[in-house]
């Protein structure tokens, strides 16, 4: 797609084991129109000044010319005139969102989906009449593409348990040992400063002297 797709963070979750994770999730207006999403006005098109509906980008520039575009499945967040034409699109959260689940310490991805569809838009030609009962422009769903990861290998599961509650443990041991060692550093100093006694700075010696007056 020749572009870098954002996850915001949305919530915490947890898998099997009680293992907190951190849920990531495509914004909403990754595809949306340069009037709700300005990041997008570069895939409008350059010479006729066109921007392509909410809810689909242009990638033809990925596809060696051909006329591409790439969207949510089933256009999911998209124009309702683009599934209008189309029978049998059913746009549904729950299935066509895309997320990942990070854990927070181990910085890894433990579980997610990413799902998008490749659609193409039709533009006619007097050389090749195959197309000529469509619409001008309309957008054919062609591809749905999806990547998930929905439960890890019993290695991987160990791995992850193992490094989770253990380093947990560890932290916890030495938030613990450094608690006491403050208290009892502060017991001392405290019981040093109550039992010094406190000495002069400098001490005078007087000693007596025999004056003789001589006339």
């Amino acid at each position: 797609m020749c572009r870098r797709l954002p996850f915001d963070y949305l919530k915490d979750v947890e898998m099997e084991q009680g293992i907190r994770l951190m849920r990531y999730v495509m914004p909403s207006n990754v595809f949306d129109d340069p009037q709700s999403n300005p990041d997008n006005q570069c895939y409008c098109d350059v010479d006729s000044g066109t921007c392509p509906p909410r809810g689909i980008i242009n990638v033809t520039a990925c596809s060696m010319g051909a006329p591409l575009v790439a969207s949510f499945p089933h256009f999911y967040r998209g124009d309702p005139k683009l599934y209008e034409d189309i029978q049998g699109l059913s746009p549904n959260g729950e299935l066509h969102d895309s997320f990942i689940d990070i854990h927070p310490t181990l910085g890894i991805a433990l579980n997610g989906r990413s799902s998008l569809q490749l659609n193409i838009q039709v533009k006619k030609s007097s050389v090749f009449g195959a197309l000529s009962f469509l619409p001008e422009g309309i957008i054919l769903p062609i591809a749905w593409i999806e990547m998930a990861l929905e439960e890890l290998p019993e290695s991987l599961q160990s791995l992850v348990y193992h490094g989770t509650f253990s380093t947990a443990a560890v932290q916890l041991g030495l938030a613990m040992f450094c608690s006491v060692t403050l208290l009892i550093s502060s017991i001392c100093m405290l019981m040093m400063i109550i039992t010094r006694r406190r000495k002069p700075c400098a001490t005078l010696k007087i000693i007596p002297a025999d004056i003789e007056l001589k006339t």
